[in-house]
């Protein structure tokens, strides 16, 4: 199922517009994304930029809780995560938004994930 997320430096930017002319957006709510993906979409982008296959492969909540809490992440933050996670593989409307508000706020085109993971891909090798 298509998701929407936002890159940090995205969200970063935005952040920076509103607040040079917080006046101007005043009470509002802005919900910024920057790109609409699957998750095979994803794996597919992560495959192209290391060079070899990668595969999406989703695993039930609980063992991800308990990989999570196995390596010593605090519980309360796993069970945020395995939230964010539940409403991604729900369509939830949080994870669906309008892509145009980025630009709209910035004048510049979003970071697509392609790009995000080319900029980042040492990191993953």
């Amino acid at each position: 199922k298509p998701f929407t997320n936002v890159v940090v430096d995205d969200a970063g930017k935005a952040g920076a517009v509103i607040l040079a002319n917080y006046t101007k957006h005043f009470n509002t709510t802005y919900t910024i994304s920057t790109d609409r993906y699957t998750y095979d979409d994803l794996a597919k982008t992560f495959s192209e930029a290391l060079g070899r296959e990668i595969k999406y492969v989703q695993i039930p909540y609980e063992a991800a809780k308990q990989a999570f809490l196995k390596i010593g992440s605090p519980e309360w933050q796993v069970d945020g995560g395995l939230e964010l996670f539940k409403l991604v593989d729900n369509s939830s409307d949080a994870f669906n938004t309008d892509l145009s508000v980025y630009k709209t706020l910035t004048g510049e085109e979003p970071t697509s994930i392609k790009s995000w993971v080319s900029i980042y891909a040492e990191a993953f090798k």
